[in-house]
């Protein structure tokens, strides 16, 4: 089985999910923007990426805005990655940025997406995503997804009935993965 797994923002968590899908004998694509790993990990980051796992840098900085260099470039980059790699299950990580949601909109099976908070945290939303894009997630995205059989994870039980509330997705379709400890980060490790 080949996985694409997206991780555009959660970097130390795509790591770790990455690492642990090959170590199972899955063969995994990870997706992430450099800039972001830069910023969040560090230079280091690279050595934390298991050998098993092929890495793929978008080319452009990671962008929640439509009309941007960016925003078209990693799309462009986007569909010839998928094309390539030809996944059987794309795993995208909360898509929160504008070529993620068209990729997952543009997948008409094996697409899982982790909801790591279906509610941002309080005062995030205004800063982290764009009006635009919880517009597009909500009115778009989840809909579509519904309708192709995505599998949804969430990373609690509360987590998961509040997800079936809020988009009405069948609970049967959500499964719960706790989130566990980021190992490769933690203080001294």
């Amino acid at each position: 089985m080949r996985v694409l797994l997206v991780s555009t923002y959660f970097i130390q968590y795509g790591i770790e999910l990455a690492n642990g899908l090959a170590d199972a004998g899955i063969e995994v694509g990870l997706v992430f923007n450099e800039k972001n790993a830069l910023q969040l990990v560090g230079d280091e980051y690279r050595s934390m990426v298991s050998d098993k796992v092929e890495l793929k840098l978008a080319p452009g900085r990671h962008s929640q805005k439509l009309y941007t260099r960016s925003t078209w470039r990693n799309l462009r980059w986007f569909k010839k990655t998928i094309r390539e790699f030809q996944p059987d299950v794309m795993h995208l990580q909360a898509c929160n940025d504008i070529p993620s949601l068209w990729m997952a909109w543009r997948r008409k099976k094996g697409l899982a997406v982790t909801i790591h908070d279906v509610t941002p945290h309080p005062g995030n939303d205004e800063k982290t995503m764009s009006k635009l894009l919880y517009w597009i997630q909500e009115k778009y995205l989840i809909p579509h997804a519904r309708k192709v059989g995505t599998q949804w994870i969430t990373h609690g039980e509360i987590l998961k009935t509040n997800m079936q509330k809020k988009f009405g997705v069948d609970l049967e379709t959500i499964s719960v993965v706790p989130h566990g400890i980021l190992e490769g980060f933690s203080v001294g490790g």
